[in-house]
């Protein structure tokens, strides 16, 4: 599969079983591979009442300008506490 752009974004998931899945789920139905996905520990305050609560950094491709990635962004909205942009890698021809 190509991969023209890469976008790389983190976000993060109630602490509650299957949160990821419906994350991963999101990308899978409009088509979109993640590449690579990471997690990491989130510190503990007045907005995260869980010392085991996480941040994912996800690599997917995607351009973050396309039409698709603009629905997804909509969409992990309504399953996460928060989604953040850090950029898209485009290929080069």
């Amino acid at each position: 599969m190509s991969c023209d752009a890469k976008t790389s974004l983190t976000f993060t998931t109630p602490n509650k079983p299957g949160s990821l899945v419906k994350v991963l789920e999101i990308f899978s139905k409009n088509k979109v591979n993640v590449v690579k996905i990471q997690s990491r520990p989130r510190a503990h305050n007045e907005f995260n009442d869980s010392i085991w609560a996480e941040t994912f950094y996800a690599d997917v491709c995607v351009n973050e300008a396309s039409a698709v990635m603009q629905s997804i962004l909509s969409e992990l909205e309504q399953v996460t506490g928060e989604v953040k942009l850090l950029g898209c890698y485009l290929q080069e021809q």
